[in-house]
């Protein structure tokens, strides 16, 4: 069953999500306040290799944009329109999983295996 994703989306709260392996986009709602998104992706522990839909249901709603009731075009576009001024979490393994804040400031979770180079390289992972 396709997810209405227009009448499910709390659209004040939140989390824009692109997922490396498996290269899907995603919309997500945490169950928690967005104030506290910083301090709880820092807190994460390894990752592995990780399922995007259940590590992020854990943790909240969330939508495949490539799998919700609205023509993909439609969906990727409700995707994109959350680019600026929203929170970006890019997802993979403990390597480069990333979460961008609101100034995109780049902060690595603590399970992260990231080097010093990459952690202190500056752009938005696309």
């Amino acid at each position: 069953m396709k997810l209405n994703t227009y009448d499910l989306l709390d659209k004040n709260h939140i989390v824009q999500i692109r997922e490396e392996f498996g290269f899907r986009d995603w919309l997500w709602n945490p169950d928690f306040p967005l104030e506290e998104l910083e301090t709880w992706w820092a807190n994460q522990p390894a990752l592995g290799y990780l399922r995007v839909e259940d590590f992020l249901s854990q943790h909240g709603q969330c939508w495949c944009v490539e799998e919700c009731d609205q023509p993909y075009e439609k969906a990727l576009e409700l995707y994109q329109q959350y680019g600026e001024g929203y929170y970006h979490l890019h997802l993979c393994c403990d390597e480069d999983s990333v979460l961008y804040t609101l100034e995109n400031k780049k902060i690595y979770h603590q399970g992260s295996t990231a080097s010093e180079e990459r952690k202190q390289s500056q752009g938005y992972l696309s």
